[in-house]
């Protein structure tokens, strides 16, 4: 717990000074996230408005837009802004752009790491009949992946079909 007077110096340095909480954390000799909670939970009330952007009166337009086409590129809604008086840059635009278009959910997957020669992938497949001779015969190929270097081995048979086998583990 820090006392009332450090956290005081915290935000002036923070709000007024505008130093960065890297700085504030190590001129203070305390932990960046002490300067971040205190940063976050400040209650006190601001006394500067925050300053209009040019962007500003064009938003209720581009909410919509994004309402209605939500995939709708940057770009393309930079262009429309501009047809419609916007005197901004571009860079700017597309920064307000990133910050009010939500984000897609990250897709969840587990990357596994294994070592050298510890596992590999095999399967085993039918590829139809081939004809040797006068007779068809069954084609059926063997495919092993070795995880750790990707590297495939794959061989062809000519076999009858494999029978499913009745064993219980």
């Amino acid at each position: 717990m820090i006392s009332a007077v450090k956290e005081a110096e915290i935000l002036r340095l923070y709000f007024v000074e505008r130093w960065s909480v890297g700085t504030i954390a190590t001129q203070l000799h305390i932990h960046h996230d002490v300067v971040r909670r205190v940063v976050e939970n400040d209650q006190s009330p601001t006394l500067r408005k925050r300053r209009s952007r040019m962007i500003d009166p064009y938003l209720p337009f581009i909410m919509e837009t994004l309402e209605k086409y939500p995939k709708v590129a940057a770009s393309r809604l930079f262009d429309m802004a501009m047809m419609r008086g916007y005197p901004g840059k571009e860079s700017q635009f597309r920064a307000v752009i990133s910050e009010i278009r939500p984000r897609r959910g990250s897709e969840a997957y587990l990357r596994l790491k294994v070592i050298f020669a510890d596992q590999a992938q095999v399967d085993w497949g039918h590829f139809g009949r081939i004809q040797v001779g006068k007779a068809q015969r069954h084609l059926s190929g063997f495919a092993m992946v070795l995880s750790y270097s990707r590297a495939l081995f794959l061989t062809f048979f000519k076999s009858h079909p494999v029978q499913p086998l009745n064993c219980s583990i």
